[in-house]
C-alpha cells in the first residue's frame, strides 16, 4: 500500500514540475518576442566611400546604391548634397538598374542632385552567380574632385522616399547612409577618371 502510495505522490510531482516547466517556456518566449521584435525590413539609399586615399585636386567615384532585399520598392526619389570642398565634373546612369526616370538625376541651382525614378516589377537587389542573395543596385554614379583638404561628405536629403511594389503605392521604410571621408594635402600624382560617354 505505501508502495502504491508513494508512486501516485511521484506521478503529482512529476505532472507538477512539467507543468511549471511548461509555464517557464511559456513565460521565457512571451518575454522574447517582446523584447526582440520581428525584424522589419527597410530600402537601403547608400553612397560608396572612395577607394583609397583622396588628396586635394584628385577625382573619383562615388556610387549611389539602392538595396531593398525582402521588400522590393518599384518608385523612388530624392536628392543628394556634397560638402562645399568637393565639385561634381559629371553625373553617369549608363549601367544603372533604374530603365525609367521621372527625373534623370541632375545638378540643381542649390548645387544638389535631384532623382525620381520607377523600377517596374520592383527591385529588391542584383542576384549574381558569384555571390549568395541579394547586392545593392547601382542608381547613379558621380564623377567629383577633391577642391580642398579636409573633411569631404556625400549625403542624402530628407527627401529621400521609396514606395513598395505592393500595387497601392505604400511608403517604404528607408535608411539613407552618406559617406564621409578625409581629403588630404595634394600628393606627387593626382587621381583622374576618364571620361566613357555616359555624362548626362
Amino acid at each position: 500500500m505505501k508502495r502504491c502510495i508513494d508512486y501516485v505522490l511521484r506521478i503529482r510531482i512529476a505532472k507538477q514540475n512539467k507543468h511549471k516547466n511548461s509555464m517557464k517556456y511559456l513565460f521565457f518566449t512571451f518575454l522574447f518576442l517582446t523584447a526582440f521584435p520581428a525584424a522589419t525590413f527597410a530600402a537601403e539609399f547608400r553612397i560608396s566611400p572612395p577607394f583609397g586615399l583622396i588628396h586635394e585636386g584628385d577625382t573619383f567615384i562615388v556610387d549611389v546604391t539602392l538595396f531593398s532585399e525582402s521588400d522590393p520598392v518599384n518608385t523612388f526619389n530624392g536628392s543628394v548634397s556634397m560638402s562645399s570642398n568637393i565639385s561634381i565634373l559629371e553625373i553617369r546612369t549608363a549601367r544603372s538598374v533604374v530603365p525609367l526616370w521621372v527625373e534623370t538625376p541632375a545638378l540643381s541651382s542649390t548645387g544638389d542632385v535631384s532623382f525620381a525614378g520607377v523600377i517596374p516589377g520592383g527591385f529588391e537587389g542584383i542576384l549574381g552567380t558569384s555571390w549568395i542573395g541579394y547586392r545593392a543596385g547601382t542608381l547613379f554614379r558621380l564623377v567629383v574632385r577633391a577642391e580642398e583638404a579636409g573633411t569631404g561628405s556625400v549625403s542624402f536629403g530628407g527627401d529621400v522616399a521609396a514606395y513598395r511594389n505592393d500595387g497601392e503605392g505604400t511608403r517604404a521604410l528607408v535608411t539613407a547612409l552618406g559617406t564621409v571621408f578625409s581629403i588630404l594635402p595634394p600628393g606627387d600624382v593626382t587621381k583622374t577618371i576618364s571620361p566613357i560617354g555616359d555624362t548626362l
